[in-house]
């Protein structure tokens, strides 16, 4: 059923959900560029939390 239109399948729990509103959902992953994440790593401690600061601030004015 897979891949198919809702229609294909005529079974009771199908009509059902033909009657259902639809919702739109999003899906947000945020995650450093590769380069940012290698950095990350061969930093001292006091460099990977200016990376971590920029990080955070990039993600609050994505969800802004």
């Amino acid at each position: 059923m897979l891949g198919r239109p809702i229609e294909h399948n005529q079974s009771p729990e199908t009509e059902e959900a033909k009657e259902r509103s639809l919702w739109l959902a999003m899906d947000l992953v945020f995650r450093a560029p590769s380069t940012a994440q290698i950095a990350w790593a061969l930093m001292d401690d006091e460099h990977r939390l200016v990376l971590e600061l920029c990080q955070d601030i990039a993600r609050d004015k994505s969800l802004a």
